[in-house]
């Protein structure tokens, strides 16, 4: 019993050292690509397919979004 106290103790220290270890490593944060932001490939393509399947759906929106005054309304960077 006495050894059984003994091992379930120094278990338990390496545990909580290596626990301890674990969350106060550095872990490098990932860097997101300017170009894409922090979204993966496959959610930029949902996210593509998403926005075209709405702009099928609404061709109205092209038709306004067309017009000098309301795209520059909308959209500020359609002014350069």
């Amino acid at each position: 019993m006495k050894y059984f106290v003994v091992n379930l103790l120094l278990f338990m220290a390496c545990l909580s050292v290596s626990c301890l270890l674990w969350a106060v490593s550095p872990v490098p944060a990932p860097t997101p690509d300017p170009a894409t932001g922090d979204f993966t490939a496959r959610q930029q393509a949902e996210i593509e397919y998403i926005v075209e399947s709405y702009l099928v759906a609404h061709p109205d929106l092209l038709a306004k979004l067309s017009q000098p005054q309301l795209g520059q309304a909308v959209c500020p960077a359609a002014r350069q």
